[in-house]
């Protein structure tokens, strides 16, 4: 288990002005450099989010800070999360607040990998089975459609 943890940026470690869509690109690579089974962010696939309303719209072709929380807790959790289940744990109410969910995202992700490893004989089966069970948790907990 030994070094796969990866160690995201605090919210005061991200930019904290617009950065270009190259710059994104390169910033959440880094973010993620070495770890095979996440795939790097490519410009469609931002885009791709902006559209669909996952990720907050660029202001004069620059990136926030939100948004580039965004696409690091998109980019670590579309693996196993659905684009219907990250809009409503990214935008969960029209107040939602970017920064409030990254620090909690980055929380709770300090959380998980604890008891991982806690428990370093856990199988490739018993790993399946945690993220099905936390999978099938957080879909009870999704708010009901109007």
């Amino acid at each position: 288990m030994e070094g796969w943890r990866i160690t995201l940026p605090a919210w005061e470690e991200l930019p904290g002005f617009g950065l270009y869509l190259d710059q994104v690109i390169s910033l959440t690579a880094q973010a993620f450099e070495g770890e095979p089974v996440i795939a790097p962010l490519t410009a469609g696939m931002i885009n791709s989010y902006v559209k669909s309303g996952l990720v907050d719209r660029p202001e004069k072709k620059k990136y926030s800070r939100a948004a580039l929380a965004q696409l690091l807790m998109i980019s670590f959790m579309k693996q196993t999360s659905s684009m219907e289940s990250l809009r409503s744990l990214l935008h969960p109410s029209e107040e939602a607040d970017t920064e409030a969910i990254y620090r909690e995202f980055l929380r709770s992700y300090g959380e998980v990998v604890a008891f991982v490893e806690s428990h370093p004989s856990l199988s490739r089966l018993e790993c399946a089975l945690v993220a099905a069970v936390c999978q099938t948790e957080c879909a009870r907990k999704e708010e009901p459609k109007a």
